[in-house]
């Protein structure tokens, strides 16, 4: 599993891959012709062939240790978690001790000189040979960089326009577009303490559960400030699953059959799922709780959902900080990487 052995030790994945290009012929897959034998069907010789000139033995290919998160850092919001090579969780059977290929071990490979994690792609083109323009959104804006940096915009654009309904007409001015965004930019002190304001309703509505919005204050928007809080938690999101995405990798780096991992980055690594579960979560309960104020009907129905609410803002907090802890241990430990090289 992983790939990138030597041919020696490749034959069953090269059997696999020599069925899966059959089937895919088969369903009208278009082949190259110098694979195919004289009935038009992928030639197995050719095939192997062809691998073994592409291999390791060879030297062709880059010897890079690849990672499932690197270019798609959202799948950092699902949880990272450092494998245990020697817990076996089936009972029932006896465990294989764990070995390493004889390729792992001659390519010698370590962090982050031996990974793509090396790599620096801040708005680098994916395929360096294509530069045209037409490709531009392909090659640039499809990077994990380079989204960062529309996510980061993103946030403030949200974040700002979420500020301006809580303070209502008056923090914005002008009748296009232009004057208007200037109109807030000057307003910035009032929209930090707006948006400070309603992010603390929400974690402390417990102490305020007589009068559920009080806490409120002036806000003019309350509701429409909440839905257009979810573009600014998805923006976020992204920004947290790239750095969590940097930081784990560093701290995790490369897991060599002898070490056993260690169980603080587990628990720091879902520090960024519950945080955003619990950011949408929270505005979700917000929504809800300021629709059906004051219910005459069901009044307990207020009480829960604010507890809710209360209780989710403050496991986004708790997440937001171990994500926080997972970046700075990273740093720290990137610095010692530095220093021994």
């Amino acid at each position: 599993m992983g790939g990138g052995y030597r041919n020696a030790e490749a034959g069953l994945s090269h059997q696999t891959l020599i069925w899966m290009v059959q089937e895919a012929v088969s369903c009208v897959l278009r082949l190259r012709p110098d694979l195919l034998n004289s009935t038009g069907q992928p030639d197995p010789a050719l095939l192997i062939q062809h691998l073994n000139e592409k291999s390791f033995d060879t030297g062709l290919r880059q010897k890079l240790v690849h990672s499932e998160i690197y270019d798609a850092p959202l799948w950092t919001l699902g949880g990272q978690i450092m494998r245990n090579f020697h817990d076996n969780q089936d009972s029932t059977h006896a465990a294989a001790p764990p070995t390493e290929s004889g390729t792992v071990v001659a390519n010698g490979l370590i962090f982050p000189a031996g990974t793509v994690c090396r790599q620096s792609r801040l708005l680098r083109p994916a395929h360096a040979k294509s530069r045209r323009c037409d490709g531009f959104a392909r090659n640039y804006l499809t990077q994990p960089a380079s989204l960062a940096l529309l996510a980061s915009l993103a946030a403030v654009v949200f974040w700002f326009a979420a500020g301006a309904l809580l303070l209502g007409p008056e923090a914005v001015k002008g009748n296009t577009l232009w004057p208007q965004m200037l109109s807030m930019f000057g307003k910035l002190p009032l929209v930090v303490v707006a948006n400070r304001d309603f992010a603390a309703w929400q974690l402390l509505w417990t102490t305020q559960s007589s009068m559920p919005t009080q806490g409120l204050g002036s806000a003019v928007h309350p509701m429409r400030a909440l839905l257009v809080n979810f573009g600014f938690i998805a923006a976020c999101s992204y920004l947290l699953a790239f750095g969590v995405a940097w930081a784990f990798a560093r701290i995790a780096r490369l897991m060599r059959v002898a070490m056993k991992p260690n169980r603080l980055p587990n628990v720091l690594g879902m520090g960024a799922s519950i945080a955003v579960l619990s950011d949408v979560a929270e505005n979700a309960l917000g929504l809800a709780l300021l629709l059906i104020y004051p219910n005459v009907y069901l009044p307990g129905l207020e009480v829960v959902l604010g507890l809710l609410m209360s209780g989710a803002a403050l496991a986004k907090w708790a997440g937001l900080a171990g994500s926080f802890a997972l970046v700075v241990w990273a740093c720290i430990t990137a610095s010692s990487i530095r220093l021994q090289e």
